[in-house]
């Protein structure tokens, strides 16, 4: 597995994040470290490092995005809302992890208020459904 910083990207990953990009698109994939460093972080558990970010806009992008990367050989960590109350979205210090963010995902809003229930896309945060 070929180990590399943000800033410093092999030429097997930068193969793999031209093939993510073209598939996710200019705002699909982060790769500099001012763009990733917000998705390295995490409230309560400290921090770790991103091979890339990778924010798919659709489920079919998403289910893609994993299959490419289980393919690829490659580690990932799936990041919701990021807001530290968990440190399962974090990914490790040594920067072989891609973080995929549900960020992006916002294809579904259902609000039934008779029934008191919601079917929402995983990348709406509460005070979104909230509001």
């Amino acid at each position: 597995m070929i180990h590399f910083t943000n800033d410093a990207i092999g030429e097997p990953a930068a193969d793999l994040v031209a093939r993510l990009s073209a598939r996710l698109g200019p705002r699909g994939v982060l790769t500099a470290t001012e763009d990733t460093k917000a998705y390295e972080t995490s409230a309560r558990h400290g921090a770790g490092s991103a091979r890339a970010v990778l924010r798919p806009a659709t489920c079919g992008d998403l289910c893609w995005s994993i299959e490419t990367l289980l393919a690829a050989g490659e580690q990932f960590v799936v990041q919701g809302a990021a807001t530290g109350l968990v440190s399962g979205g974090t990914p490790s210090a040594e920067g072989t992890q891609w973080v995929i963010s549900t960020q992006r995902l916002r294809e579904v809003l259902e609000i039934d208020p008779i029934n008191r229930s919601a079917r929402v896309s995983a990348g709406y945060r509460l005070s979104d459904i909230n509001r």
